[in-house]
């Protein structure tokens, strides 16, 4: 404890005198400032945008409520992973699961589980698990090194992107070789034994344009104390003494590879993306802490697309195919050694084993007809195909498939896969669809985008999904827009195809659906201040939630049946709120940014207020170019106001403040060194776990802190 804080005054001091170093400079030094990596608020205005109509359109001109994150940014933020940039998008709330601890992304109070209401694209390309919905198993939070810039919507995007484009999008855009343009290497060290290490390298090689970019991370990540798990409540129940907590969540195990080839050829890009993932459990698979139980995972993806902007006359061609696998492979301790589950004490432990290897192929043309005055109508088609190609389930509890008898505490792993009694069965899902959108430019300042999309899938039906957007001008410095969506989400195959006894999948599961309604108003009075106002209201109907079956009669055999539950389209849940936006080039090297987001959430079941999702959100941010070659960067994020589950007595869920720093300068001409910290002021926030699974609430992280460098050839 004494060393450490030494090292911690240490630093402090070492802050401090960089501070000073970055205050001593004369009045010429401040007049010749120029941002290093900021944009000012009219660069960042002229950003292009991409996911909100298929076109390229500025943010102001986008038909949808819309950010962009450039690279830049993400550097002036002192960022290394997706979940800290998203972290600044208004309405947008990033959590963590209580299994690996890896972020979630929470749109406007739409909250589930597993995360499946928010797309999250790379290049455009739709990334999710066939088993359960996420967006970020196996693989993680994405290193920020290798992405060019990202784009977020809020609100639904069925009618372009289909499947899952419900609450809100993600699209990650990869730096090509125009965004690297030589050799970049780089490295970090930080708190909690982390290590990371990069190489980024764009250039031409003869006609093309090859880009590669390799990024390592290993951490033993920050290990926050659990004071409550939920083998506390077995403990308590069977009167034992097995629990590990208080104890740290499992986070030890995080090591990473990122690798991606870009390459292009006149119309023609090629990528190939390679991910390695070896993770703790974080809490653990049931909620009990498993010190030494991980996963690995793997990702593989190659897409090839050619885009040709004069194919044919008025014509634009967009052909695209793509290929993905995944694996993961989890080994747990579900209980720890000592459990007893009321049929004997299990000595080493309650134990399940679960490997998963998912794939799908997709393949789309879009065609942009531009012979019409004033229109710019797209026309598409597609196909997916996906599937869970190979299950291992093996655990030492639960029903012998070879005898049809329970298991005895403490007998050897059993093979469940290929049976009925396997966690899910092997499945497939195929989706093809057609599109159809019409940009219609019906004066200088006023467009009307209109869309409807048909998919058609194998296991769950048809759907179709319309939108309307308004865009306009109505003076130079006032843009607004008024916005009608509806999307969908497709259930997971675990809500399809579950075999649990005690918590089982329905095959006539609909998709849930959502009508959402937004109002925006943008007023830019000069070309240093940004100010947003944006007003929604959706419906959420045909949510998938798991219902209590009827308790069956008592009989001879089963004087005590077990309550069950099954996935119904039984939910319901309304919507509304706002969120206001500030951007303010105060002086010509400080920057000001700020957004408030209100949501009140209601389910319409049962007249209380949604859960978990915060009512309220500020952020505040300054970036300071403190002389040609520092700049300063402080942000500040505030959670506030989250309710428990019905079902749930615990106390509140607390707010906090989150507060990063980083300070970033250009050593030379080809050196660059920056210094982060996040949770600057040590606040012991937490996420909310769920009362099914966890007695309490996730510990984030303590103060950490990171030095980079970063060597530009």
């Amino acid at each position: 404890m004494k060393c450490q804080q030494q090292y911690s005054h240490k630093l402090s001091v070492a802050i401090g005198l960089l501070f000073i170093l970055q205050f001593s400079v004369s009045y010429a030094d401040i007049q010749r400032m120029t941002s290093i990596y900021q944009l000012s608020l009219e660069e960042l205005l002229n950003v292009e945008i991409v996911a909100a109509s298929g076109s390229s359109r500025t943010i102001r001109e986008a038909p949808a409520v819309a950010s962009v994150i450039t690279a830049e940014r993400i550097k002036a933020m002192g960022a290394t992973r997706l979940h800290e940039v998203l972290g600044s998008i208004p309405g947008l709330h990033t959590g963590i699961t209580y299994l690996t601890y890896f972020p979630t992304y929470w749109f406007r109070g739409i909250f589930a589980d597993f995360n499946p209401q928010a797309l999250l694209l790379i290049n455009g390309i739709p990334y999710h698990s066939l088993f359960e919905g996420r967006r970020v198993d196996p693989w993680g939070s994405m290193p920020v090194n290798a992405i060019a810039r990202i784009e977020v919507i809020r609100g639904p995007g069925s009618a372009l992107h289909g499947a899952d484009a419900f609450a809100g999008v993600i699209n990650i855009i990869t730096k090509t070789a125009d965004d690297i343009d030589g050799t970049v290497v780089g490295g970090r060290v930080g708190k909690f034994n982390t290590r990371e290490a990069w190489l980024l390298y764009g250039g031409r090689w003869g006609n093309s344009d090859i880009a590669f970019t390799l990024e390592y991370k290993d951490t033993d990540g920050h290990g926050a104390t659990l004071e409550n798990d939920n083998q506390s409540l077995n403990d308590a129940f069977f009167n034992t003494d097995a629990s590990l907590a208080p104890g740290p969540v499992n986070l030890e195990q995080r090591n990473s590879i990122d690798a991606l080839i870009d390459a292009s050829l006149k119309y023609w890009r090629l990528r190939l993306a390679y991910k390695h993932r070896e993770i703790g459990h974080g809490v653990g698979l049931f909620g009990a802490l498993d010190p030494k139980g991980g996963a690995t995972g793997e990702y593989y993806q190659a897409d090839i697309t050619y885009q040709n902007p004069k194919f044919f006359d008025f014509w634009e061609l967009n052909v695209q195919f793509s290929h993905q696998n995944t694996s993961a492979l989890w080994d747990s301790t579900v209980f720890p050694p000592g459990t007893d589950l009321g049929f004997g004490t299990f000595t080493n432990g309650v134990k399940e084993n679960i490997n998963l290897w998912e794939r799908n192929r997709r393949a789309s043309v879009t065609g942009v007809y531009h012979g019409m005055d004033n229109h710019d109508i797209r026309i598409g088609a597609g196909y997916f195909f996906g599937d869970i190609y190979r299950i291992e389930d093996k655990k030492n509890f639960g029903v012998d498939p070879n005898t049809g008898a329970f298991l005895e505490a403490d007998s050897p792993l059993v093979d469940l896969s290929d049976t009925p009694l396997a966690l899910i069965p092997e499945e497939k899902r195929t989706n093809t669809y057609i599109l159809l959108q019409d940009m219609l430019q019906l004066t200088g300042n006023l467009e009307i985008t209109t869309g409807i999309r048909f998919d058609h899938y194998s296991d769950i039906g048809d759907t179709t999904n319309p939108r309307i957007a308004i865009v306009w001008g109505a003076t130079e410095s006032l843009t607004t827009k008024f916005l009608i969506g509806q999307a969908f989400r497709a259930p997971s195959f675990v809500e399809l195809y579950n075999l649990d006894t005690n918590v089982s999948g329905n095959k006539a599961l609909r998709p849930e659906t959502l009508t959402n309604y937004e109002l925006a108003f943008e007023f830019i009075p000069n070309r240093r201040l940004r100010l947003g106002l944006n007003l929604f209201y959706y419906q959420w109907r045909d949510k998938i939630l798991y219902v209590a079956d009827p308790l069956p009669a008592p009989t001879v055999d089963n004087p005590t049946p077990e309550l069950t539950f099954t996935a119904q389209n039984k939910g319901k849940q309304s919507g509304k709120g706002f969120e206001f936006e500030l951007l303010w080039d105060a002086t010509r090297d400080l920057q000001l940014d700020l957004n408030y987001a209100f949501q009140h959430s209601i389910d319409k079941e049962t007249r209380v207020k949604a859960p978990v999702a915060p009512t309220r959100q500020l952020y505040l941010a300054s970036h300071w170019q403190v002389t040609d070659r520092w700049q300063h960067h402080l942000s500040i994020n505030w959670v506030m106001d989250r309710e428990r589950e019905k079902e749930d007595s615990r106390e509140n869920i607390s707010d906090y403040i989150w507060v990063d720093m980083s300070v970033r300068g250009q050593l030379s001409t080809h050196w660059s060194c920056s210094l982060s910290i996040q949770n600057l002021l040590n606040r012991k926030a937490k996420e909310p776990g769920m009362i099914s699974i966890l007695a309490e609430d996730l510990p984030l992280s303590e103060r950490y802190y990171s030095t980079e460098f970063e060597y530009y050839f």
